[in-house]
């Protein structure tokens, strides 16, 4: 379906499906949505599975979420 809508419209599309599958899982954690949801979703046996799978996404959301956190504190002192 991606390689004809991509046809369709003109576009050179050498992305596999099991890659969309990976960008959705990980704009999905980027905007909030609970790991077990997405495990869920992709029908991962636990939800281990999807923290191994998705670590690199989870390390960004941990530093964004340490930079807020000190940015509020900071905020409230100065």
């Amino acid at each position: 379906m991606v390689k004809r809508t991509a046809r369709l419209v003109q576009i050179k599309c050498n992305n596999h499906s099991h890659a969309l599958r990976h960008t959705h899982a990980s704009i999905l954690l980027l905007k909030g949505v609970s790991l077990a949801y997405i495990s869920k979703r992709l029908g991962h046996k636990d939800i281990t599975m999807t923290a191994n799978t998705y670590s690199h996404v989870l390390k960004e959301l941990e530093a964004q979420s340490e930079k807020e956190s000190a940015d509020m504190f900071y905020g409230m002192y100065s």
